[in-house]
């Protein structure tokens, strides 16, 4: 896992990013006082510039149908990369410039 910026979710609300590579004291208030999940920064942006996270919900179109996806990023242990469901390599050079991030598998 490259980055060191996470952010949090607990008790239905997302809470701000931690850069852990900062020293502690501008670590966020929440930051190893609550039980929140940590969803960690992919080191990629969406087209209009949204971070992605670990469990963000992503739309985009493929190249060769022009179909609409929708899917959900998750971390591969095997390959140790950040994938998506459906496709667990996924090709970020290839979307990312098409890639819109829709929302959080945490967020209704």
């Amino acid at each position: 896992m490259g980055s060191k910026i996470f952010r949090g979710f607990y008790e239905g609300e997302m809470l701000p990013a931690a850069n852990l590579s900062m020293p502690k004291k501008y670590w966020p208030e929440w930051f190893g006082v609550v039980d929140a999940e940590l969803l960690q920064f992919t080191d990629l942006k969406d087209k209009n510039g949204v971070d992605i996270y670990k469990s963000d919900r992503l739309r985009y179109r493929l190249f060769h149908t022009n179909q609409k996806v929708e899917t959900i990023v998750i971390w591969n242990d095997d390959f140790a990369t950040f994938g998506t469901e459906e496709d667990k390599l996924f090709d970020w050079l290839r979307y990312h410039n098409l890639i819109e991030v829709i929302g959080n598998i945490h967020q209704t």
